[in-house]
């Protein structure tokens, strides 16, 4: 049972990148998953998952209050609808954590970047002219998106697997490494053509934290080849770019955008509304209201679910990042890669939602998870688990 399981925890995070339709194969998975495992023991709640659970019931409370306000109360229902499956999903990967500790952390890993690596690998030579008659894996004028319906999502769900690669490239045998270090180029490609400017950030600012990280841990063979590998992606990157029409496209996805003024001018009337309605306007309606995306996360937190909502998701942030870092400073934890990469990626997505809506992202809230499984299996400073 257990086995099979582990092998449906697996599946699950393999079809994460299958997501053109809904509900998505993830979907479906994971409700017979999160059924299954909580009529048995397979997922396991713990002690020091009550106070982020508290943050995000109340912050669910402040959902439902704020509803009072909506004015399109069936686009409102929907939003919170999936809202709260994501949320559940967060407490899925909480409890399947909980009970299976490390090994749950790395078959849900195995399935997330096998899955990742597929669709960068397809979507990039789609992009770069090899699949001529696959067009489905672009969006637009020519942007790879795999099989997600938008490409700054696709370019986002790429960044962890790939900083989740050059961890592993500084481990194991050389061929091994070597695989890693292949697997790292083919998501950076991903990235870069996902011609997503927040997914680039993202990618910036997680490999930015990880090397940091790496070299305030005195690690620093681990971060040689890391940059031996960036030197590597940026000349294949200009090669491919001019040699076909991804030049101009790069080119003009680093400039200024037209929609971009009016991006600026709906973020600033999102928080004029938020810090206006104390309580909110209600899940969804900033689209209705704005006639445009907020395109960042605590903007429409604060417009949509008023001060509560933001001070209630906030503070759940503050402690899975707190979990986060301790595990990188706590000397005698012999797993402390693991929380340098949840460190890593967080930082990455938490910047890049300063810039898009990530509350419905299916990876974010795997990522929000990571952090809420080692401390208390592995004893910190010769004491118990936290």
């Amino acid at each position: 049972m257990t086995k099979t399981y582990l092998f449906g925890i697996w599946l699950l995070l393999f079809s994460s990148a299958f997501v053109r339709v809904e509900p998505a194969p993830y979907d479906v998975i994971l409700v017979v998953l999160f059924v299954v495992g909580l009529a048995t023991p397979l997922l396991q709640f713990r002690q020091y998952h009550l106070a982020p659970t508290a943050a995000l019931v109340v912050f669910v409370l402040s959902n439902i209050g704020s509803m009072l306000f909506a004015t399109e109360i069936t686009k409102t229902i929907e939003f919170f609808t999936i809202t709260s499956y994501l949320i559940v999903t967060w407490a899925f990967f909480v409890g399947l954590f909980g009970r299976f500790g490390k090994r749950g952390i790395e078959i849900a890993w195995s399935g997330y970047v096998g899955a990742a690596a597929v669709s960068a690998a397809i979507a990039s030579l789609t992009a770069v002219g090899f699949f001529v008659d696959a067009q489905w894996f672009l969006w637009g004028e020519g942007r790879a998106v795999g099989l997600f319906k938008d490409p700054n999502v696709f370019g986002a769900f790429l960044v962890p697997p790939a900083v989740y690669a050059i961890m592993k490239s500084d481990h194991g045998k050389r061929v091994h490494r070597l695989l890693w270090l292949l697997m790292f180029l083919v998501l950076s490609f991903g990235v870069l053509l996902s011609m997503s400017r927040g997914a680039w950030a993202n990618y910036i600012v997680a490999l930015a934290t990880f090397f940091l990280i790496s070299l305030a841990l005195g690690r620093n063979a681990g971060v040689r080849p890391v940059l031996k590998v960036v030197l590597v992606v940026v000349a294949v990157v200009i090669y491919a770019v001019s040699q076909s029409e991804l030049g101009a496209l790069l080119a003009e996805r680093v400039s200024f955008q037209p929609y971009d003024e009016e991006r600026f001018l709906t973020q600033a009337l999102a928080l004029q509304t938020g810090l206006s309605n104390p309580l909110g306007i209600g899940p969804g309606q900033s689209e209705i209201l704005f006639q445009y995306a907020t395109h960042s996360l605590y903007l429409r937190i604060l417009s949509e679910n008023g001060w509560v909502g933001l001070l209630a998701f906030v503070c759940f942030v503050l402690m899975t990042a707190y979990r986060a870092f301790r595990g990188v400073a706590t000397i005698t934890f012999q797993h402390r890669d693991e929380f340098v990469l949840m460190v890593s990626v967080l930082c990455g997505a938490l910047f890049n939602s300063l810039f898009i809506d990530s509350l419905h992202w299916r990876h974010f809230w795997f990522l929000l998870a990571l952090p809420w499984f080692a401390l208390g299996h592995i004893p910190v400073s010769g004491r118990g688990g936290s």
